[in-house]
């Protein structure tokens, strides 16, 4: 092979591997614009999350908090009603979950009981248990009757 073709194909291969790399190089940028638009989007999500527990404890009544979701966040009303019933949910397992184990049971006791009592479909179910969701105790009366 003269030195001439010998040229022409290593010149191709780096024009191939420079346009493989350019490829590769957009590829990876928009794979990372993608991840950055996951976790902004998933930052934002635990912030609405945040905000709600936030209302919860500092004890803001649900007609005040689906007002203030819709003017801080632009969650429409209805929206606005689930993510509360979601984060009462989530808190009320927590709740109960850390009232079991202050009262000695191990997490096996506690996995047995949660399981019994079916606490999170009923908690779903019993829409008005979520009402409870800072009264471990009550829900736990309630979910015996």
């Amino acid at each position: 092979m003269n030195v001439t073709r010998m040229n022409e194909i290593k010149l191709r291969i780096k024009n191939g591997g420079l346009n493989l790399f350019n490829i590769f190089k957009e590829s990876y940028a928009n794979g990372l614009d993608k991840i950055g638009e996951e976790a902004f989007e998933e930052a934002i999500e635990i912030g609405i999350e945040n905000t709600i527990t936030s209302l919860l404890y500092a004890a803001i009544d649900n007609k005040k908090m689906i007002s203030l979701l819709n003017q801080v966040w632009n969650i429409p009303y209805k929206e606005a009603e689930k993510r509360i019933d979601f984060v009462k949910h989530k808190e009320a397992l927590r709740n109960i979950h850390d009232h079991l184990k202050n009262n000695g049971k191990s997490e096996k006791e506690i996995k047995e009981i949660f399981k019994e009592k079916n606490i999170s479909i009923r908690l779903r179910r019993e829409n008005h248990l979520l009402n409870f969701w800072n009264k471990p105790k009550k829900i736990l009366d309630n979910l015996d009757d």
